[in-house]
């Protein structure tokens, strides 16, 4: 029980860092991207690819908070936070892709993996598996922005 208890705290802080990217803007980046709005956020973002990560913070903290409880949590709030986080990190290896920070792209794409595995055991109920899942998985964002803070110092 200890061992998933700091597992939370630990993905609470990966969670915490989910806006450390500061990834130039595109010409593509108009429009917040593939008709999803970049909604306005309590902490502000300079770029579209900031913004996004902003809004997967926000969807990966809905998963975390309903996850802690898997008795009572709500799996499709779940599911449905899970793949709008997949959505917008198919940005990251698109046209948001840093091509400076080595993997960037990769890892793009393995946290999205991750996210809709995320969302199929939770839309198929599977309440421990998707907290197992979340629990373990949450490197995939510190990964990330650890490559993304060696490249910018």
């Amino acid at each position: 029980m200890q061992r998933r208890t700091l597992g939370f705290l630990c993905a609470a802080a990966a969670i915490a860092g989910c806006t450390a990217v500061d990834d130039a803007p595109t010409p593509a980046d108009a429009g917040g991207g593939h008709g999803r709005p970049v909604e306005a956020s309590t902490t502000a973002a300079t770029t579209p690819w900031q913004a996004s990560m902003q809004q997967i913070k926000e969807h990966l903290q809905i998963v975390r908070d309903q996850l802690q409880d898997t008795a009572v949590a709500d799996l499709a709030a779940v599911s449905a936070a899970a793949n709008a986080a997949a959505g917008l990190l198919s940005d990251g290896y698109g046209r948001y892709e840093d091509r400076t920070v080595p993997g960037f792209a990769r890892m793009a794409r393995e946290a999205e993996s991750w996210c809709l595995q995320l969302a199929s055991e939770a839309r198929q109920g599977h309440g421990a598996i998707a907290r197992e899942l979340f629990v373990t998985g949450i490197d995939h964002c510190k990964r990330c922005h650890d490559a993304v803070d060696k490249v910018r110092g």
